[in-house]
């Protein structure tokens, strides 16, 4: 008998029933062998494989995204706006804190006001005294009293001096004057002297004429000598010379007079002449003061570094109250919270090949449960050319998203999406089916497995 002869014999030859008392005595394995598979076991795994098929060929027709995630923080479309401190100085107190949304004039920053009130008031004084000084000269020019009203609280001995100042000027003159004055009184005296002197010696000249002229007769009748007629006639020559004389000192006199007044208009004229000068100059001067004053108290009202927009707080670069921040030196910036935003993200470098400008993105804002708040669809609008590389020397792209709204809606209530925060944005890259995407670390693997050396 052939051996394909005795296999059908074994097929088709009915099974031998053993007994129970022999079946007690088989082994496990013999009885697992004598009995065969269950009818159930092979339901079960004919079933399994037709699930495995079915799944494999439903994966083969079911598509899934692919996409590539980024890191990114949402940003203005413009700029950010630098807060800067003209003057700089030691701050007192930090107002705000890095994230913090402000509103525009909010105060941030607060510096120690001690070195900038003092020199104000300094300058003020100084204010003070030129204008109590100004009021002083304009008194003294105009021949009035100053009104010290504005300042005889606060500067009571700065306008006791002034007057003193000036009650001794006004003094001085007068006696300048006085002494003057009394010449003219001893000069008046004298042209008074001298009138009366030149009326007795006219008088006297009339009688000496009338001398001359009777010895001169007597002399010509020959009754008189020419001697007496000589004398006669030299007396009514000095007579004559007294006058003219007198009339001199007379007029020396008047002209004595009129000199001495003007010597009186002459201080007048010189005093006030000096005060104008002195005015002029004080006045400069107080202009001058009054600028500083200006320019201080701009300063004082600067102590309180204030927001120039409303937004975001970025990038503080005072931690801590004593810090001191130099003239022009950025302090911290605010992102804009009323212009557009976008995203500003980190794309790896393993992605770039699969990125493109106008495709499809999901940003999901970190803070925000997705769950409850869900996503917001952007477009990516651009992305860097080259690398660039972060703080932990890793390189990326930089990309940017647009975002279709500028809102997360939860409850009917609308969430802004500001400056500042921080966001992870899906890139659509493409589509594969569920199978690709199954047995692509599989295909991975045994393709780097066989291309080892």
């Amino acid at each position: 008998m052939s051996t394909i002869d005795q296999i059908e014999d074994e097929v088709l030859a009915p099974k031998r029933v053993i007994p129970r008392e022999q079946l007690k005595l088989l082994s496990h394995e013999a009885m697992l062998e004598e009995s065969g598979p269950s009818r159930m076991a092979s339901s079960v795994i004919v079933l399994i494989m037709g699930l495995l098929v079915s799944a494999t060929i439903w994966s083969n027709f079911v598509e899934i995204k692919t996409s590539a995630t980024t890191q990114g923080e949402v940003i203005p479309s413009g700029d950010k706006r630098v807060v800067q401190h003209l003057e700089g100085g030691i701050v007192e107190a930090i107002l705000v804190h890095p994230g913090e949304y402000v509103e525009k004039g909010q105060a941030l920053l607060k510096f120690e006001p001690t070195l900038r009130t003092a020199e104000l008031n300094q300058i003020r004084a100084r204010e003070a005294a030129l204008s109590i000084k100004f009021q002083r000269l304009r008194a003294f020019i105009d021949n009035t009293e100053p009104d010290y009203s504005k300042y005889i609280k606060e500067y009571p001995q700065l306008v006791e001096e002034s007057q003193f100042n000036l009650n001794g000027v006004r003094a001085r003159i007068e006696g300048q004057k006085t002494v003057l004055q009394s010449q003219i009184e001893q000069q008046r005296k004298s042209v008074e002297s001298f009138e009366k002197q030149i009326v007795s010696l006219r008088n006297q000249s009339k009688l000496f004429e009338q001398s001359v002229n009777m010895r001169r007769k007597l002399f010509n009748s020959g009754h008189g000598s020419r001697v007496n007629l000589i004398n006669a006639e030299l007396d009514l020559a000095k007579n004559k010379g007294a006058i003219t004389e007198a009339e001199v000192s007379k007029e020396q006199a008047i002209a004595s007079i009129e000199e001495t007044k003007n010597q009186i208009l002459e201080i007048d004229i010189t005093e006030r002449g000096k005060a104008l000068d002195e005015l002029d100059k004080t006045s400069g001067e107080l202009a001058e003061v009054r600028e500083n004053i200006a320019r201080l108290e701009d300063k004082v009202t600067r102590l309180e570094l204030r927001a120039p927009v409303s937004g975001v707080v970025h990038g503080l670069e005072i931690n801590t109250p004593g810090s001191v921040v130099q003239p022009a030196q950025v302090v911290m910036e605010i992102i804009p919270a009323d212009e557009q935003v976008v995203i500003e993200n980190k794309i790896q470098p393993k992605d770039i090949g699969h990125i493109e400008i106008g495709q499809s993105t999901k940003v999901t804002i970190t803070g925000f449960d997705a769950r409850r708040y869900g996503t917001v669809e952007g477009e990516l609008i651009n992305f860097s050319p080259t690398t660039f590389t972060d703080e932990k020397g890793n390189p990326y792209f930089r990309g940017h998203i647009r975002l279709k709204e500028d809102f997360l809606l939860a409850n009917g209530i609308k969430h802004k999406i500001v400056p500042g925060m921080t966001v992870q944005a899906n890139i659509i890259t493409g589509e594969q089916t569920l199978l690709e995407y199954l047995t692509r670390p599989v295909y991975v693997s045994l393709l780097n497995a066989f291309s080892e050396r």
